[in-house]
């Protein structure tokens, strides 16, 4: 902080007012993934083992086609989960996105299909 006002004295009043939103002590550490309740970086890293001696494109692709494994079996787990099964939060969320997606239109990506916004 020393630093940082000798450089912007007006900054440290702002980091002052908002702690959560970048000092490392106010981080809730209760707040984790059911598949990253370790380090990610050993999680990563265990996953990927199997891959390591491929080429970096070979590599690079198996990644690719473990992470899409991973959500598409998140969707499948997500459609059949009935709507009051759903905390409220995450219904309003997706009635949000459901409805931010009208505004979605798809466009030719070579060969494959980009989405914007």
């Amino acid at each position: 902080m020393e630093k940082i006002g000798k450089l912007i004295p007006e900054a440290v009043g702002y980091l002052d007012k908002v702690p959560e939103q970048w000092s490392r002590h106010k981080f809730d550490v209760g707040v984790t993934c059911d598949h990253n309740t370790t380090n990610f970086v050993e999680s990563f890293n265990a996953c990927t083992k199997p891959f390591r001696d491929l080429p970096v494109l070979s590599l690079l692709e198996e990644i690719r086609s473990w992470c899409m494994t991973k959500i598409g079996a998140r969707f499948d787990k997500a459609v059949d989960i009935g709507p009051d099964q759903l905390t409220p939060y995450a219904t309003k969320e997706l009635e949000e996105r459901s409805a931010d997606s009208r505004f979605c239109y798809a466009t030719n990506a070579g060969g494959g299909v980009n989405l914007r916004f």
